[in-house]
């Protein structure tokens, strides 16, 4: 547990400030794509959610599709934090998950206003919760194991930090919380998300 968070902690500081130049990007790029993100046909538009009102989920092939999804990244920025370009990789992908969560967030303020905003919170509930330790875990482990590769001669207190016994836990974990966000994602949210859009 104290590892937990200690590993969320130490990640959660220095990725912040990438996560937000992320977000920032994302609300930029709205605003410069309004004309095309946000016509009649565009993302989230009333006809794509009065159509999804009724739609029937299939929830173990939504499981499915999810975990195949979170393992294909969370098994690439693993793999690529084994090599030099493990860092800017991490920071890549921290950007990238900052600037989709922009756009998310600024087209259904835009849109809908506050019950935007809800239905954002209820599109990625209860799942974002595990995702979001799990990532964080993940990303911290990536930039540790990048660092601890590429610095070769490092300090006492760095090498406690990276020791084996710590890495190995904090990449179990992320992926348990990784497969347990799945299960959320495609057994849970359905019902949740469908229930809400019958009362927007």
């Amino acid at each position: 547990m104290r590892m937990f968070e200690h590993m969320s902690r130490i990640g959660g500081r220095r990725l912040a400030p990438v996560f937000m130049t992320g977000l920032v990007l994302g609300v930029i790029i709205v605003n410069m794509g309004k004309s095309i993100l946000l016509d009649e046909t565009g993302l989230f538009s009333g006809e794509v959610l009065y159509r999804m009102k009724y739609i029937t989920v299939d929830s173990n092939a939504l499981f499915c599709f999810a975990l195949r999804k979170r393992l294909l990244f969370f098994g690439t920025v693993a793999v690529l934090a084994t090599t030099y370009m493990g860092l800017a990789v991490c920071f890549m992908a921290v950007i990238w998950c900052g600037m989709s969560a922009g756009v998310f967030l600024t087209v259904l303020l835009i849109r809908y206003g506050i019950k935007g905003l809800v239905l954002a919170v209820v599109c990625v509930f209860p799942q974002m919760f595990f995702y979001f330790f799990a990532f964080l875990l993940l990303f911290s482990w990536s930039e540790r194991l990048c660092r601890a590769i590429s610095c070769r001669n490092c300090d006492g207190q760095w090498r406690e930090e990276i020791t084996a016994k710590r890495m190995l836990r904090s990449f179990v974990g992320a992926l348990v919380l990784t497969v347990l966000g799945c299960w959320m994602e495609g057994y849970v949210n359905p019902g949740l998300f469908l229930g809400y859009l019958k009362i927007f």
